[in-house]
C-alpha cells in the first residue's frame, strides 16, 4: 500500500490510510467519500438503489454512508471472511422503526452466511454467527437504534462469538466453526428471500480475518475513521540495548 501510495504522483506527501493492520476490508466515508476498500486489498463496494454520503461530523467524523430503508445498501461482491477467526468493526446510528434490520451480512447469493450483525426490535445490537442451519447468538445489554452512533464490534476466535458497545464486552456465546464458503458482503441489507433494510447511517466498516484485542477495540471505538493503532506505553529503542 505504501509503493502504491507513492506510485500515484511525484512528490506525494502524507501516507496511506493507516488502520490497525489486517484490514480486509474497510469502508469509511470519513476519510473517503466513496465505497472503495481502503484497506488495499481491492474489495470495493458498489452503491445500490439511490444511496450515497451525507455530511455528518460527530463523534469526529465528517461523512456517512446514508441507507434509507427501503433499497439501499452496499454491494461488495467477492468478500469472503474466515471460518474460523474474524472481527467485525463498525459505527451505526440507526433511526429506523422497531424491527430487526441487518446493518452487515457476509454471504452467498443463496443466503448462506457466516455473520450477521443487525438490530433487534428491542433496539439492542445482535451478532448471528452461522453453522448452517443453526445461528448462535450474542446480544448487547445497551440500547444501540435509536441511540445515536454507537460503536459495535463482533469477535469469533474459533470457539466463542463476543460483542461489544462502545468498547464494552456485552455478550458472549459458544459457538462452532462455520463451515459455509462465503462469497460476498452486504451492508445496509440482510440478504434472505425476505429482506431487511437499515435506516440510518453507517461509518467506519472494517473487517479482519483475525480477532481484535480489547486495546483495539477500544481504539476503534474512540472516533470514527480512528487511524493507527493504540498507543503503547513503552517504546523498544535499539540504541540502549545494543553493545557498540
Amino acid at each position: 500500500s505504501e509503493i502504491t501510495h507513492l506510485a500515484t504522483a511525484r512528490g506525494i506527501e502524507g501516507r496511506p490510510f493507516d488502520g490497525l493492520g489486517g484490514e480486509q476490508l474497510w469502508l469509511c466515508p470519513s476519510l473517503e467519500n466513496s465505497p472503495n476498500d481502503l484497506s488495499g486489498n481491492n474489495n470495493n463496494g458498489a452503491y445500490q438503489g439511490s444511496m450515497g454520503t451525507i455530511a455528518d461530523t460527530s463523534n469526529g467524523g465528517s461523512l456517512a454512508y446514508d441507507f434509507d430503508g427501503t433499497d439501499d445498501y452496499i454491494d461488495v461482491t467477492g468478500y469472503a471472511n474466515s471460518k474460523t477467526a474474524y472481527s467485525l468493526s463498525t459505527w451505526i446510528n440507526g433511526t429506523g422503526p422497531n424491527q430487526v434490520v441487518v446493518a452487515f451480512n457476509v454471504g452467498d447469493s443463496s443466503g448462506s452466511r457466516s455473520l450477521n450483525l443487525g438490530l433487534q426490535p428491542s433496539a439492542t445490537a445482535l451478532v448471528g454467527h452461522q453453522v448452517s442451519p443453526s445461528y448462535y447468538w450474542a446480544e448487547s445489554t445497551s440500547t444501540v437504534n435509536g441511540a445515536g452512533w454507537k460503536h459495535v464490534a463482533a469477535t469469533y476466535d474459533g470457539s466463542d462469538v463476543k460483542i461489544y458497545v462502545d468498547g464494552v464486552l456485552e455478550d458472549t456465546q459458544a459457538a462452532p466453526n462455520s463451515t459455509t464458503a462465503q462469497t460476498r458482503a452486504f451492508i445496509g441489507r440482510w440478504v434472505g428471500s425476505t429482506p431487511f433494510w437499515l435506516t440510518g447511517k453507517m461509518d467506519d466498516i472494517r473487517a479482519y480475518n483475525r480477532v481484535l484485542t480489547q486495546d483495539e477495540i477500544t481504539h476503534l471505538a474512540s472516533q470514527r475513521g480512528v487511524l493507527g493503532s493504540p498507543a503503547t506505553t513503552a517504546q523498544y529503542n535499539a540504541f540502549l540495548t545494543h553493545a557498540f
